[in-house]
C-alpha cells in the first residue's frame, strides 16, 4: 500500500470494484483504510485470512494485484491463498516469484499475469518516438490513452491524491527530496512533490564552459555519442583545431562531453553550432536520417562539413545535398574511414598502375541487430544497407579507381519475423573500367569468425585484409605479411582537417561520395524489383 498501491486502489474503486488492502505498515494500512480501500488490514494481523473470507463472502478474491517491492516470496504465496478458484494474480511490483504449484495455483487453476509498464506502445520506438499511434478500434487502451483516462479521473475528482502527498520541496531543494527517496534520510514518505516558482524562465540552451583560444580551424560538433567520443573527438582534439561548441540532444550529455574533451561551450540546440559565426568546421554524428538536413544547413552557413556515414537515406535527400553543395562549394567529407586505413593504402599501392580490371570480394560477418534498434528503423537509421554497407561500396571505388555503373542484389528469404532479411545479402557492383566488386554481408553468422575479410584480385596478385588486424600480399609465388594499425579513423580526421587548413577540398572526391550513397540506395531498388539497377548521377 505504498504510492502505487494506494493509487491502484483508488483506480479500482473508481471502476466500481470493492477493494481490500494489505500492507506490513500500520501507517500505510491506516491511510488506505481512510482514503483508498474499502478495508485495509496489516499483514501480521492474526485475523487477516478470516477478514478476507468475510470480505469476499467466502469465495475468495476475483483478482489480487501485487504492488509490493520485497525480496520475500510471501506476497505470491498469500495472493494464491486468498484468490478464488480460477481467479487472477497480477504482479506489478518487484517481488520474489517462486511459484508454488500446490496447493493453490494448481488446484485453483489460477492465472498469473505480469505487468510490464504503462500500456501498449511502451518501449515501441515507432509509437513513443515517431508518433505512430495504434488504431483506436483495435487498441482501445494505449500508453497515451491510459494517461488521458487517469488525468480525466483526477479532473473529475474521482481520484484524490492529496492524502498521498507527504512532502513538497522547492526545486532548488530537490536534492533533499532525493535523499529521502534514496533512503539517505530516514523519513516516512509516500508522494513527494517538487514545486517551481511562478516566474520560472526557460533555461538557456547555450552554456559557456571555459575561455578557449580560437585557432584557424574552429570546430563545432553535433552529436557526441559513444562513436564520436571514441573515434572522432580524440583525433580532432589531437589536431591543432579549437573545440568551440558541442551539441547533444540532452544538455547533461553535452556538458559532460564538453568538460571531458575541453570544449569552450556546450548546448542542446544545433543552431548554436550551425548559426555560430565563429565556427568554420562542423562534425556531424547524429542519427542517420538527420545527416542530410544538418549537412545542408551547415553548408548554407558557409562551413566545412565532416558528416558520419551515410550522407543521405533516400534520393530526395541526396539531390538536396548535391544542389546545396553546388551553390555553397565548401568542403564536404563523409566518414568512409576504411580507405584511410594504412593496410588499405599498402594494398592500393600494389595495384595502382595495374591498368586492368580488379575483382574484389568482401565478406562482412556483421552480427545480428534486432529490428527495434534505431539503425534498423527506416525513418531514423535507414537500415544497414544505407547505414553500414556504404563503407564497402566506397572501399571498392577506392581500390578500382573507377565509378560504379550497375548494381544487383539478392537477400535471403525467411519467415522468421525476428530477422531482417536484407541484413543477409549478396551485392554485385560493376565498375566503368570493367572491375567487379562482390559484397557478402551477413547477420546470421557466429561471433567467433572475424568481422571483415577483404580480397583484391588482379595483375597476378592477391591482397587480403583480415579484420584490419593483419593482411597478406600474394605475388610472384611468395607471401608477404602486411601490418595493420586500425581502420583509418585517425587518418581520415587528420587528413580532412589538414586539407581544410591548407584551403583544399575534402580528401574524398564529392562525386565519389555521392556515387557510394547512390549505390546503397540502388541496392534497395534492386531488392524490391529483382533486377540490376543502373547507377547514374
Amino acid at each position: 500500500m505504498g504510492l502505487l498501491g494506494q493509487i491502484t486502489c483508488q483506480l479500482l474503486r473508481a471502476n466500481g470494484c470493492q477493494v481490500f488492502g494489505i500492507d506490513l505498515s500500520d501507517r500505510l494500512v491506516k491511510l488506505a483504510d481512510s482514503s483508498s480501500a474499502d478495508l485495509a488490514i496489516n499483514r501480521a494481523d492474526n485475523n487477516l485470512l478470516e477478514a478476507c473470507k468475510n470480505f469476499t463472502q467466502g469465495h475468495g478474491f476475483d483478482a489480487v494485484i501485487i504492488t509490493a517491492a520485497a525480496p520475500s516470496n510471501d506476497p505470491i504465496e498469500l495472493s494464491a491463498e486468498i484468490t478464488r478458484k480460477k481467479g487472477r494474480v497480477v504482479v506489478v511490483g518487484a517481488v520474489k516469484m517462486d511459484i508454488p504449484r500446490d496447493p493453490h495455483f494448481y488446484r485453483k487453476e489460477l492465472e498469473l499475469r505480469m505487468s510490464c509498464s504503462y500500456g501498449p506502445g511502451r518501449y515501441d520506438e515507432k509509437y513513443e518516438e515517431m508518433g505512430h499511434d495504434y488504431p483506436f478500434a483495435y487498441v482501445r487502451w494505449t500508453e497515451q490513452r491510459n494517461m488521458e483516462a487517469f488525468l480525466d479521473l483526477l479532473a473529475k475528482k474521482r481520484i484524490n491524491i492529496k492524502p498521498l502527498i507527504t512532502h513538497t520541496f522547492e526545486i532548488d531543494k530537490a536534492e533533499q527530496a532525493y535523499d529521502i527517496v534514496l533512503g539517505k534520510v530516514q523519513e516516512p514518505h509516500i508522494g513527494i512533490l517538487l514545486s517551481y516558482p511562478e516566474n520560472t524562465k526557460k533555461r538557456e540552451t547555450f552554456v559557456p564552459l571555459k575561455n578557449s583560444q580560437i585557432n584557424q580551424i574552429n570546430v563545432g560538433v553535433i552529436g557526441a555519442g559513444s562513436f564520436a567520443q571514441s573515434y572522432l573527438l580524440p583525433h580532432i582534439k589531437s589536431f591543432s583545431a579549437s573545440l568551440d561548441t558541442v551539441v547533444t540532444s540532452k544538455g547533461i550529455t553535452a556538458k559532460n562531453v564538453g568538460d571531458k574533451f575541453g570544449f569552450g561551450n556546450c548546448s542542446s540546440d544545433k543552431k548554436d553550432v550551425i548559426e555560430n559565426e565563429r565556427i568554420n568546421t562542423v562534425f556531424i554524428a547524429t542519427p542517420h536520417s538527420s545527416h542530410a538536413g544538418l549537412t545542408i544547413a551547415a553548408l548554407e552557413n558557409r562551413k566545412s562539413v565532416f558528416v558520419e556515414k551515410p550522407l543521405a537515406v533516400n534520393e530526395e535527400q541526396l539531390v538536396s545535398v548535391i544542389e546545396t553543395k553546388k551553390k555553397f562549394n565548401y568542403p564536404l567529407m563523409v566518414g568512409f574511414n576504411r580507405r584511410f586505413a594504412p593496410i588499405c593504402k599498402q594494398i592500393k599501392a600494389e595495384f595502382q598502375n595495374a591498368n586492368e580490371p580488379l575483382v574484389i570480394n568482401i565478406r562482412v560477418n556483421a552480427g545480428f541487430i534486432p529490428k527495434e534498434h534505431w539503425t534498423q528503423i527506416p525513418e531514423i537509421g535507414g537500415g544497414r544497407i544505407i547505414g553500414e554497407m556504404c563503407h564497402f561500396f566506397d572501399l571498392m571505388q577506392y581500390f578500382t579507381d573507377s565509378e560504379p555503373v550497375k548494381v544487383f542484389a539478392e537477400c535471403i528469404d525467411t519467415t522468421n519475423t525476428q530477422y531482417t532479411a536484407e541484413d543477409n545479402i549478396v551485392v554485385m557492383v560493376k565498375f566503368a573500367n570493367g572491375s567487379v566488386g562482390n559484397l557478402t554481408y551477413l547477420a546470421n553468422g557466429d561471433k567467433s569468425l572475424p568481422k571483415e575479410n577483404i580480397e583484391v584480385f588482379g595483375a597476378n596478385k592477391v591482397g587480403i585484409i583480415k579484420d584490419f588486424r593483419e593482411g597478406v600480399l600474394h605475388k610472384n609465388n611468395t607471401t608477404k605479411k602486411l601490418s595493420s594499425e586500425g581502420k583509418g579513423h585517425k587518418e581520415e580526421v587528420s587528413q580532412f582537417l589538414e586539407q581544410i587548413k591548407e584551403g583544399k577540398d575534402a580528401p574524398i572526391d564529392f562525386r565519389s561520395i555521392c556515387l557510394t550513397t547512390l549505390v546503397s540506395l540502388k541496392v534497395k531498388d534492386s531488392l524490391s524489383t529483382g533486377l540490376p539497377q543502373e547507377v547514374k548521377l
